[in-house]
Parts: C-alpha cells; sequence; structure tokens
C-alpha cells in the first residue's frame, strides 16, 4: 500500500462521512485511481459509506443532488430500465476566491429565505461552496405529484431553469449548467478530495452566515419528511434525513454534528 492509500485509510478509520438529508434515494459514486465505482448498496448511515471509503480508498466521493429508487447502477439512461426519479434538492454552486463569492452566496441563501424555505445547507468543497435548499418545491404539490416520473422530472428542470433566470437577473451569478441538473453528482461532505497523491482538502459543512452564526452543542439529530406522490406504491415510503433539522444548519465536528439554529 503507498503512502496516497494509506493516508486515505487512515482519515476514513478516524471520520465519518457527513450524509445529506435522503441519504438512502440518493447515488454514491467513489472515483479511484482505477475509475470510478457505482455504489449499488444503499447508504443509510455514515458507516455504511464509511466502510466502503475504507474498502476502496477513493481519491474523491460523490453523491446525487436528486433522489431515486430502484437500479442504483444506472442513472445516465431515461430509457429503459432506469431509476425512478422523485424529487430534487437545488444545488447552487459558487466557484471562485471567497471574497468575491460571499456576496453572491448571501443574495442566493436570502433568495430561498424570501420564498420560505428554511432547510438550506451550505457545503465547502475547496474550490467554492454548494448551497443546497431541500425544500425549495415543499410548496408545490402539483409537480410533485405529476404520476410520470419521467415527466416529474422535467417539470423540475424546467421549474430549476425559471428560478436560475430569475436569480441571473437579480445578480446572483453561479454555475447554472451544474445547477440546473437532476442528474449531476456533486461532492459529498465529511469525505475526503485526494489530488496530486495526498489529501486536499475535506469537504465540509460550514454555517450559512460564517461571519454571525456560532454553533452550539446540541448533539441530536433530525429527521426530514417529504410526501410522495401517493399513486405509486414504490414512492409512498417517506424520505428522512440523519443530518438536517428543520431551521438549522448542521456543522460535523470530532464529536459529532452540530446543530444551530437560522438566524
Amino acid at each position: 500500500m503507498d503512502s496516497q492509500s494509506r493516508s486515505i485509510r487512515e482519515f476514513y478509520i478516524t471520520n465519518k462521512p457527513i450524509l445529506l438529508p435522503n441519504s438512502r434515494f440518493r447515488h454514491y459514486r467513489l472515483k479511484t485511481k482505477k475509475g470510478f465505482i457505482k455504489i449499488s448498496k444503499t447508504i443509510r448511515k455514515p458507516e455504511d459509506l464509511q466502510k466502503l471509503c475504507i474498502k476502496y480508498l477513493p481519491e474523491a466521493v460523490y453523491q446525487t443532488n436528486s433522489y431515486w429508487v430502484g437500479n442504483k447502477g444506472q442513472l445516465g439512461k431515461r430509457k429503459g430500465r432506469h431509476p425512478i426519479f422523485i424529487g430534487s434538492s437545488y444545488v447552487m454552486d459558487f466557484d471562485g476566491e471567497e471574497e468575491s463569492n460571499e456576496n453572491n452566496i448571501q443574495k442566493a441563501i436570502q433568495f430561498w429565505k424570501d420564498k420560505g424555505c428554511h432547510h438550506i445547507i451550505r457545503v465547502k468543497t475547496g474550490r467554492g461552496y454548494h448551497i443546497h435548499c431541500l425544500d425549495w418545491l415543499e410548496s408545490n404539490s402539483v409537480i410533485r405529484q405529476i404520476a410520470d416520473p419521467i415527466k416529474r422530472e422535467f417539470a423540475y428542470l424546467k421549474l430549476m431553469r425559471q428560478l436560475a433566470k430569475t436569480m441571473l437577473k437579480a445578480g446572483i451569478k453561479f454555475d447554472v449548467p451544474i445547477s440546473c441538473d437532476t442528474r449531476r453528482l456533486i461532492r459529498c461532505p465529511g469525505c475526503a478530495y485526494v489530488k496530486n497523491n495526498e489529501i486536499q482538502t475535506i469537504i465540509k459543512i460550514v454555517p450559512l452566515d460564517k461571519f454571525t452564526l456560532v454553533p452550539t452543542k446540541l448533539g441530536e439529530e433530525g429527521r426530514l419528511s417529504i410526501s410522495m406522490p401517493s399513486d405509486d406504491k414504490s414512492q409512498s415510503e417517506m424520505m428522512t434525513s440523519q443530518h438536517a433539522l428543520r431551521g438549522h444548519w448542521c456543522m460535523p465536528t470530532e464529536q459529532g454534528s452540530h446543530l444551530s439554529p437560522l438566524k
């Protein structure tokens, strides 16, 4: 085992990945020296992903921003035996220098708050940030209850693009192609990103406003439930989260997930 593999193994022996809400409905991919590994196993808890990272020693770990049931190994095609699209969070990608991005990020967070959204998570990716809005469609029951999963997915995409245009007009600059993509793979929090044979950064969940919010040690896990279309039995199971609580952001530490109320 080379030095890079040892470093990755030691990291995951002592650190668990942080699962975003609805992990068991997400697809996961591990980037290794030999290429990408598709995870067919359902990821229900951090230990599930941790064991796979210790086994395969990935240089990076990715997850989907959308939720699916069935056929974990396939995602790209919309024909034949493909997974059933349930829904998606709205993920905004901000690349570039932190100082120039902060104004855009705060505008984006306020945009979602003004729409009544509370489940917002900010992830530091190394090169920039991802803003996850988890409840952006909570009040739109029409789209969520479309019975056909392909039509539902295209309805999501259409609304994503409409919202992107609105935000761009409001002066919020972000990577639109990544944000308006239900099949996009994004980096998983709590995981290492390896480059040039060494761990470059750890993907972290951070406060929405790093200048004012201070984490408190509550040490509890919350749950998020999202209703499924009632006419599809395969989608009737409620989504649950392990690291989200309404009106809270979470920041992982060595002691566990710390929660602090949003301001």
